[in-house]
C-alpha cells in the first residue's frame, strides 16, 4: 500500500471500520522500508562523531546535487553556470556560488525543474508567509520519512512509536462530530473550533476513555482547553507523558502555563511544507536543524518570494 492509498483509506473509512483495521493500517507505515530505514539512520546517527556526522550529510547532499544534475534541466543549467562539478567530493565554497534561485524564477520555468525521473509523487504547496503560496511536487515516500524523524525526536519524551497514542488538536473539518480518528498516526484529532465550557465535558470523557498518552497540536488549542480545566476546575482522569506543539509559536509564559496545567513536559519542533529543514528543540528556545533532513543555509539578507 502506497502512500497515496493508505491516506485514501484512512480518510475515507467509516470510524468503526477503521478502528477494526488500524493495526494494520498503522503497520503498513511504521513497517514500511522508507520508514524503517529512516528511523533506523536516525538511530546509528545519534552515536556518530561530529566530524562523521557531517561526512555522512555531505555524502548525501552531494547524492542529491548529481540526482538534479542528471534528471533536471533548470539544476544542470544552474549548476553548469556556477562551474559546480557534482561529481567531485561536496565543496561548501563553491556551492555557496550557486545562485539562489527565487520562486518567481521556478514558477516562470517550473517545467524544467521537474525530474526526468519516473517518482510517484503528489501535489503540495509552500505556506505562503513569504509570498504567494507555490505548487510542489513531493516524492511520496517523504510523508514516511517525514515520520521517522518526528518519532525520533518525540522519543525525547518517551515516545514509542509502536505503541504510543495520541490526541491531536488541530484545526481540520469533522464531519457530525467534535473529532475523528486517524489510524495511519496512532491518533484522534479532536477539532479546537467546539472547545467551550458547555463543550469541556465532552472532551475530558473522550480522553479518559481513550487514554492517549500524549497531547499534539496547536499550541494556542492546547491553552484555550487548559484556560477552560482552570476555569472549570476541572483535571484529566489520565495522566499525560508529554505535549507536542506544533505550527505556531509559543511564548514561554503560555507554554509554562500548558505544562504546569497538564502535569507534563512540552516539546516543539520547526519544519515546514517544502520539507526542507527539520530544526529540534534541543534546549529551551534553541533548535538545530538536523543534519540528517537536508543541508541548511542561512544567508543575511532575506530573499523576497
Amino acid at each position: 500500500m502506497d502512500a497515496k492509498m493508505l491516506k485514501k483509506v484512512n480518510d475515507n473509512l467509516p470510524d468503526p471500520i477503521k478502528k477494526i483495521f488500524s493495526p494494520i493500517i498503522r503497520k503498513r507505515l511504521i513497517q514500511g522500508d522508507a520508514f524503517t530505514n529512516q528511523y533506523n539512520n536516525l538511530m546509528h546517527f545519534d552515536h556518530l562523531s561530529l566530524d562523521h556526522k557531517e561526512q555522512m550529510q555531505y555524502d548525501l547532499l552531494r547524492k542529491q546535487l548529481i540526482h538534479a544534475y542528471e534528471s533536471t534541466v533548470a539544476y544542470k543549467k544552474l549548476f553548469d553556470q556556477a562551474g559546480y562539478n557534482v561529481y567531485k567530493p561536496f565543496d561548501k565554497t563553491a556551492f555557496e556560488k550557486i545562485q539562489i534561485q527565487t520562486k518567481e524564477e521556478i514558477r516562470k520555468h517550473f517545467n524544467e525543474y521537474i525530474s526526468s525521473k519516473n517518482i510517484n509523487y503528489y501535489v503540495a504547496y509552500t505556506g505562503g508567509t513569504t509570498g504567494d503560496p507555490m505548487n510542489l511536487f513531493m516524492d511520496e515516500e517523504s510523508i514516511f520519512r517525514e515520520k521517522a524523524f518526528i518519532y525520533h525526536h518525540w522519543q525525547k519524551l518517551g515516545y514509542d512509536y509502536k505503541k504510543s497514542t495520541i490526541i491531536t488538536f488541530r484545526g481540520v473539518e469533522i464531519k457530525n462530530s467534535f473529532y475523528k480518528l486517524n489510524p495511519v498516526y496512532n491518533e484522534i484529532i479532536v477539532s479546537p473550533f467546539y472547545i467551550s465550557t458547555k463543550n469541556i465535558s465532552k472532551y475530558i470523557k473522550l480522553i479518559n476513555s481513550h487514554k492517549p498518552d500524549f497531547f499534539h497540536g496547536y499550541p494556542s488549542a492546547i491553552k484555550n482547553f487548559c484556560r477552560i480545566m482552570k476555569e472549570e476546575n476541572i483535571q484529566l482522569g489520565i495522566q499525560l507523558r508529554g505535549i507536542f506543539l506544533i505550527s505556531e509559536e509559543v511564548n514561554e509564559h503560555d507554554r509554562g502555563f500548558i505544562e504546569d496545567t497538564l502535569n507534563c513536559p512540552s516539546l516543539p519542533f520547526y519544519g515546514h511544507s517544502e520539507r526542507a529543514v527539520f530544526g529540534e528543540e534541543i534546549a529551551p528556545d534553541y533548535y538545530q536543524f538536523h543534519q540528517l533532513y537536508g543541508y541548511t543555509e542561512l544567508i543575511p539578507t532575506a530573499i523576497e518570494n
